[in-house]
């Protein structure tokens, strides 16, 4: 077998190999997606949390940006979707009323994080990743956890910034016991 014999031979199987794992199976969107990833950074998939509680996305594949136009098939914004699975490819993601389930929390300025406020019990948050237009990406742009809220997060209370002798001056402003004003002030009896 001749050198040229080979080539002939060789150069269709290698063109086949190479571009089998390069062809578009679809719009050029399709292949976009296919390589990327979203993630739930916080909370972990099965966390028990305390409301508000934050939650913070990660996407590779994409650029995050704030919705409305201007964007392109590589950009988009978040969308977190409570107690629901992932929005099919093309399709509008709600706008929904406060306090409707599921609930779709928008990420239209392009936030990767935001505390969330749920009521107490189990639920399943889906991070969906949408163009500018709120269209979702489809299922492989999203990725799906379940929390479970136990409690409501008190705030601390604020710290005293004062000491009790800074203090008494405004009780007694407030009260104006004289025989207690002299006691205080060091003036005797």
């Amino acid at each position: 077998m001749d050198a040229r014999s080979i080539l002939r031979r060789s150069v269709p199987i290698a063109m086949a190999a190479a571009l089998q794992g390069c062809w578009p199976l679809g719009s050029s969107e399709a292949t976009i997606t296919q390589a990327s990833r979203v993630r739930f950074i916080e909370p972990a998939d099965g966390a028990t949390v305390y409301t508000p509680f934050k939650i913070k996305l990660e996407v590779s594949g994409y650029t995050v940006r704030p919705a409305g136009p201007g964007g392109d098939s590589s950009s988009g914004h978040h969308h977190v979707i409570v107690d629901a699975g992932p929005i099919p490819e093309g399709d509008p993601i709600s706008f929904d009323p406060a306090g409707a389930t599921p609930h779709f929390i928008h990420w239209g300025m392009g936030q990767t994080e935001a505390m969330v406020d749920l009521p107490l019990g189990r639920h399943t948050l889906t991070a969906q990743f949408a163009d500018g237009a709120h269209l979702s990406y489809g299922p492989l742009a999203a990725a799906k956890i379940t929390v479970t809220v136990v409690g409501v997060e008190v705030a601390p209370p604020a710290p005293v910034t004062t000491t009790p002798a800074q203090r008494i001056p405004t009780i007694l402003s407030r009260n104006r016991d004289p025989a207690l004003e002299r006691l205080v002030s060091g003036r005797g009896q």
